[in-house]
């Protein structure tokens, strides 16, 4: 899940800065996600059911539901503009913590002795330019099956519920977006 959050200072775990400054960074990150579709690269606030995202490993797939959601106690990181390297994601990234990213290179090598792999947000805290945040909204977009989608210029991925095969990753995803759904302000599709 994509969130809109408020990065928090590494010592205290507070918010940082004033209140002026904890908006300008929430409206950097509210909804402001771009999306690579069959019409470029598109905000994800204004994407809807049906609309053709480009997947890594199937194309263009139609968005079958999108859920926005309140936070409450969602856990959620923010990836700093270039924060996985090689300039990626091009803008900050503010994701749920179970939200899983592709790695590559350096940082795939050092957490799993991998040339590439999909890991949970939670797992890349502490490296430079990713931090724990405070999430204001969610959004959950899912497809026919599970996809990795170009979010912000980085490969994310988005599961399916519908998928019968989940793994413990994917399970645990599902019972987070069942816990943020649980108030959903929107849910399209």
């Amino acid at each position: 899940m994509f969130a809109s959050a408020l990065p928090r200072d590494a010592e205290t775990g507070q918010t940082a800065g004033t209140a002026a400054d904890r908006l300008a960074r929430l409206a950097q990150c509210d909804g402001e996600i771009l999306i690579a579709t069959d019409r470029g690269e598109l905000p994800l606030s204004g994407l809807c059911p049906g609309d053709r995202v480009l997947t890594r490993d199937n194309g263009l797939q139609p968005i079958r539901r999108i859920v926005w959601t309140g936070a409450r106690d969602i856990e959620t990181v923010v990836i700093r503009k270039g924060g996985l390297g090689c300039g990626m994601p091009l803008r900050d990234t503010c994701v749920s913590a179970q939200h899983r990213i592709l790695v590559t290179g350096e940082i795939a090598a050092l957490l799993l002795d991998e040339s590439e792999a999909l890991i949970a947000a939670r797992h890349l805290v502490g490296l430079a330019g990713v931090a724990p945040a405070q999430a204001q909204r969610l959004c959950h977009m899912e497809f026919d099956h599970d996809e990795v989608i170009l979010s912000n210029g980085c490969w994310t991925e988005c599961f399916s519920t519908a998928d019968k095969a989940q793994g413990a990753t994917a399970s645990a995803q599902a019972r987070e977006l069942a816990a943020a759904t649980s108030d959903r302000d929107d849910v399209l599709g």
